[in-house]
């Protein structure tokens, strides 16, 4: 395997550019050895393709517009799609390869949705949307990564917001995103479901190349691992005050986090202008790890399908040639490679699992507010989300249990859970929050 430290900038980045500046570029079939299909966002909708054949690209859906565009798609390897449907602030609709709906659309807490990625059997999501919050030093709006089922259950069982994260992909049994607690250096770092902590892995802006990178281009947007944890790819847009050129990082793994990967190498986009920067969005490995899907995508333009998709194959055995050698796959955005065979046809639904409940309880009286659930003391300081369905929380109303930097996310019937209500001081009356493990807010 070769461990190449120089820039793939050979014929690849110049047909890209000759390509761009013609705006013609010819579809060239992939690598055989390419397997699993493609979903892609075109036209405002979703579409799907063999990996091995651009030309069987076709509609999934026919109803997105511009005004209400499918956004997002992300399929498990049983070949059921999720996706956004009515734009950034619509719900996620599950279906099949022909479009059927299997579950939906339904709604998850938080809004202007930025991303989403569905893990490979099927079960749950991870997804970023922008939300509000109010901090010691003022109200923040900050991107944040969560969890939900895909089939619309109540996602409180998997819910994890992480603040001031974005971009997660979810190849592995933990989700990887970029995590922006460090605004001058952010990290990818890795994250799960169910209160799993954040923890930041590498940082890809202090990699060693020999292209003389600028730490001041560097700003990673996304980054996904493969399947067998042995490679990771990193994209990193365009900035034209630098200038530099978009890229993505290429680099292999010794093994799983936090165990730290090694730079391999790298492809580099057009050099941008204050008219015209594109950039390197949304690279997706394929099953077995030896090729990348990307979108290569204008600023300001991004969602709108109307980027450009390359793939590259041999990536396991030549980094460097497979840059070089990467085709075309035609016009679309925000690519997402599964196992699943084109023409997959998912079995029935079948029932969910069920979450364990508490023992019935005798109703309450009208009028009367429920005890909370009983709260470890041990936890103080920590932060906590507002139980669903307790009326002091709806109303926004939410207690905690005092000590160092003791925050409490409230209920808000806007929102849902993206009003952070913060108080230093001793709190009157029942307590109605939950531990849970949320990263870092951004202060």
């Amino acid at each position: 395997m070769t461990s190449s430290r120089t820039r793939a900038t050979g014929a690849s980045v110049a047909a890209i550019a000759v390509a761009l500046v013609a705006a013609v570029l010819v579809a060239v079939p992939a690598s055989a050895a390419a397997t699993g299909s493609i979903v892609f966002t075109r036209d405002h909708d979703v579409w799907i393709m063999a990996a091995d054949d651009p030309s069987t690209a076709r509609p999934v859906t026919t109803d997105g517009t511009a005004a209400a565009p499918y956004l997002f798609p992300s399929q498990d390897d049983q070949g059921r799609i999720v996706a956004v449907t009515g734009g950034e602030g619509g719900q996620v609709v599950r279906m099949d390869q022909e479009g059927t709906v299997l579950d939906g659309p339904f709604s998850v807490p938080g809004g202007n949705f930025q991303d989403l990625d569905v893990r490979a059997e099927g079960e749950v999501f991870t997804y970023t949307t922008y939300q509000s919050y109010q901090t010691p030093e003022g109200f923040v709006v900050a991107p944040t990564v969560d969890f939900a089922y895909a089939d619309g259950r109540d996602p409180a069982p998997v819910a994890n917001p992480a603040f001031d994260s974005a971009d997660a992909t979810y190849s592995t049994d933990r989700a990887f995103l970029i995590d922006y607690d460090d605004d001058s250096t952010p990290w990818v770092a890795t994250y799960g479901p169910s209160g799993a902590a954040l923890q930041n892995w590498f940082q890809p802006c202090t990699a060693p190349t020999q292209a003389g990178d600028d730490n001041l281009g560097c700003f990673p947007s996304m980054a996904d691992v493969t399947t067998a944890q042995d490679r990771v790819v990193v994209a990193l847009p365009g900035i034209a005050w630098v200038p530099v050129g978009s890229r993505l990082y290429v680099f292999e793994m010794t093994g799983p986090p936090p165990a730290a990967p090694t730079f391999s190498c790298e492809i580099v986009g057009p050099e941008p202008s204050f008219s015209d920067t594109r950039s390197f969005r949304n690279p997706e490995w394929s099953p077995d790890g030896s090729s990348l899907v990307w979108e290569l995508v204008r600023e300001g333009e991004e969602g709108t399908g109307s980027g450009e998709l390359f793939m590259a194959t041999g990536l396991d055995t030549d980094c460097e040639g497979g840059f070089a050698a990467a085709v075309s796959l035609g016009v679309g955005g925000s690519p997402d490679w599964s196992a699943a065979p084109l023409g997959a046809a998912p079995g029935e639904p079948t029932d969910p699992p069920t979450e364990p409940t508490d023992p019935p309880t005798e109703p309450l009286p009208p009028g009367a507010v429920p005890e909370p659930s009983p709260v470890d003391p041990t936890e103080q300081g920590n932060r906590y989300r507002c139980a669903i369905g307790d009326p002091r929380c709806e109303a926004g109303s939410c207690g905690f249990i005092p000590g160092p930097q003791s925050e409490a996310l409230a209920v808000g019937p806007d929102l849902g859970l993206g009003v952070a209500g913060i108080d230093q001081g001793e709190t009157s009356g029942p307590f109605c929050c939950r531990p849970l493990e949320i990263g870092r807010a951004h202060v």
